[in-house]
């Protein structure tokens, strides 16, 4: 061993110093394990027992002294079984010093280590998914599919009926409407469903005019009279300034069939032409068809727990 080093152990008289290696506490009354270069002038560092031996630098210096008592300092004051706990650990550090192996394996607990201080190297718990959580939304809420939602709901004294992605809040699970969808007054609502079928068979129209021109650039004919259909009505206004159009549109890596439900900007916003705004909802063919079976729950919740008639619920279930 280094002349220039000493080591030395003891009970700790309080809890205020703390380990060199963690760096946590050292608990009061618990055994510590210290070095100094120079016993007689420089201050001790200390490690909690395990750390000292699993982690003090300047343990290799104890590889070629195998006495333990005449090792380190104060090692006669201390109680029979520290005693033992501290020869046994030195025994098993020389032995691993000479062979070359290591002395503990990561995370797995010894007799030797204190109960205050042994933390088991243990695997950070895997979060759940918004799979595996129950996501949790409003009354008067149904979905359509995945973060897509149909809400009711009301605003002063208006009722509105809103077609909106959702996100997931960070904690609990809980669902908050986003930024992007639409919200229809019961008017506009009312006046989207009354064109439901229009709209479905402008969806089959698109469909068919798609499926006849792939047919003919694969036969490399041209497009007779005979071919061609009368086109069906593809925009449907549903108040001044809102309109369902639909369209095929390239959605999640293949073209699709969309219905757009969106506001324009009026002539006094963008001149003659009005133009689309970020208010809107584009639905795929299958959430268009959820959103028609959901129709008859919606107004039954209207006529319910909104205040609209029977007579309003009976009109648009027709």
């Amino acid at each position: 061993m280094d002349d220039n080093v000493y080591f030395c152990c003891e009970y700790a008289r309080s809890s205020i110093g703390s380990c060199k290696a963690c760096p946590k506490a050292i608990s009061k009354n618990a055994v510590k394990i210290g070095f100094t270069p120079d016993f007689d002038h420089c201050g001790t560092i200390w490690f909690h027992f395990s750390c000292f031996f699993k982690k003090c630098f300047f343990r290799k210096q104890l590889k070629d002294d195998t006495e333990t008592s005449s090792v380190f300092v104060g090692f006669q004051d201390l109680k029979d079984t520290d005693q033992q706990r501290i020869r046994k650990a030195h025994e098993k550090l020389v032995v691993a010093l000479t062979t070359g192996k290591p002395e503990v394996k990561k995370g797995k607990r010894t007799a030797d280590d204190d109960e205050s201080e042994w933390k088991p190297h243990t695997k950070k718990p895997k979060t759940a998914t918004h799979s595996e959580k129950e996501l949790t939304v409003g009354k008067h809420t149904y979905q359509i599919q995945d973060f897509l939602y149909i809400n009711i709901s009301r605003w002063r004294v208006i009722v509105l009926v809103g077609i909106r992605e959702y996100y997931r809040t960070a904690a609990g699970g809980k669902l908050r409407p986003g930024k992007k969808g639409i919200s229809l007054t019961v008017d506009q609502y009312r006046t989207l469903i009354n064109e439901r079928l229009s709209i479905s068979k402008a969806i089959e129209q698109i469909k068919e005019d798609k499926e006849g021109k792939d047919a003919i650039k694969k036969k490399k004919t041209k497009q007779t009279k005979k071919d061609k259909q009368v086109a069906a009505k593809t925009d449907f206004d549903i108040s001044e300034n809102r309109r369902v159009i639909v369209k095929s549109e390239f959605v999640s890596g293949s073209q699709q069939v969309v219905v757009d439900i969106r506001e324009y900007s009026t002539a006094e916003q963008s001149g003659e032409i009005p133009l689309p705004t970020d208010k809107g909802v584009t639905l795929t063919e299958e959430q268009w068809n959820k959103l028609l079976s959901l129709h008859l729950t919606v107004i039954r919740d209207l006529a319910d727990n909104f205040g609209y008639s029977e007579d309003f619920a009976d009109e648009l279930s027709s």
